[in-house]
């Protein structure tokens, strides 16, 4: 009862350490965003608007100033915070790092709860640790397919606003205001950079590193040379409308060609799982040599590390990489 007890506070105090996190977070997010909307909407951007920008920055580190100024000193914290921007999240980077620290501390708890042995939580801590970072890199990877996916859309306006005899600016308050999310929140973000620092070319890179895909540095480059030697911008945009459109085209036919293979690997995956369940449901004492007995649990622990190299190696040998 003692167990079940502990067992329920741990669970309880990390999901109220998890909401108060995230709740905290889009709170403050939502003020800051009021805050800089109103500043736009006033005119060009001052030293004071450059202040506060920097300050809206220190706090994706922490809202706590003291340690996010301690955590600017690591390059991990910079790594962490451009893989929360990429992925489009709005937590801090110390908001992220506590969330690892619950994974990892109430995993632990759950399995000391269960009496099990020291090599499984030398096995399944890690992974539970690491599983917000595997959650954000999934999101990167969607985001920048949904951006990569719309871009080809964005230059057409961008070409049809130009060609109608307006500027390029023009063009990019267009995207920014027809394209759906998340392309016309990094043209946003582009825009605001541009009337903040007033250097557009500034702005480019930042988007750029945003959002490294091949195609966003193909439409940077050429934004960029652009506004250096000129010429004729509106044909460049049709071809490298026409490039990105036939890249991404094929990027979906091979996802498509390599789709049994991922569903094959998935199946190799779950078939020993749902056939290890199955024996312990009809027939509980036949899996007790494999459990019980602490070379049966090496040769468990053993097949789910190779399980796991199994499902990283098929999705690296299937998934398409165009550059």
């Amino acid at each position: 009862m003692l167990e079940l007890l502990l067992a329920g506070a741990g669970g309880g105090l990390t999901a109220v350490t998890v909401w108060w996190i995230l709740a905290r977070g889009m709170a403050r997010d939502a003020q800051q965003l009021s805050r800089r909307i109103q500043q736009i909407s006033q005119g060009p951007a001052s030293q004071q608007d450059a202040t506060i920008a920097l300050s809206t920055r220190q706090t994706r580190y922490s809202t706590m100033p003291l340690f996010g100024q301690f955590l600017t000193e690591f390059a991990l914290a910079d790594h962490v915070l451009i893989l929360l921007e990429q992925a489009g999240s709005r937590l801090s980077v110390s908001s992220f790092f506590i969330l690892h620290g619950c994974a990892a501390l109430g995993t632990w708890m759950l399995l000391g709860l269960l009496g099990s042995p020291t090599l499984a939580k030398a096995i399944v801590v890690p992974i539970a640790a690491a599983v917000p970072t595997l959650h954000m890199l999934a999101k990167r990877r969607k985001r920048f397919s949904q951006i990569t996916s719309q871009l080809p859309d964005a230059i057409r306006l961008i070409t049809s606003a130009m060609r109608a005899g307006l500027g390029m600016e023009a063009g990019l308050n267009i995207v920014a205001q027809e394209m759906p999310d998340p392309l016309r929140e990094e043209f946003k973000k582009l825009l605001n950079e541009w009337r903040l620092y007033g250097d557009m070319n500034e702005a480019f890179l930042h988007m750029a590193r945003r959002v490294p895909t091949a195609d966003m540095r193909l439409f940077v480059a050429s934004a960029c040379l652009h506004r250096e030697v000129g010429g004729n911008y509106v044909e460049v945009l049709e071809q490298l409308e026409e490039t990105v459109r036939n890249r991404f085209q094929l990027y979906r036919e091979l996802k498509m060609l390599t789709a049994e293979s991922r569903m094959s690997g998935w199946i190799l995956v779950g078939l020993p799982i749902f056939v290890g369940l199955s024996l312990a449901i009809l027939n509980p004492g036949y899996m007790d040599l494999l459990l019980e007995r602490e070379i049966g649990r090496i040769m468990l622990y053993g097949a789910i590390m190779l399980m796991v190299i199994g499902v990283i190696s098929i999705r690296w040998l299937t998934h398409p990489k165009i550059r």
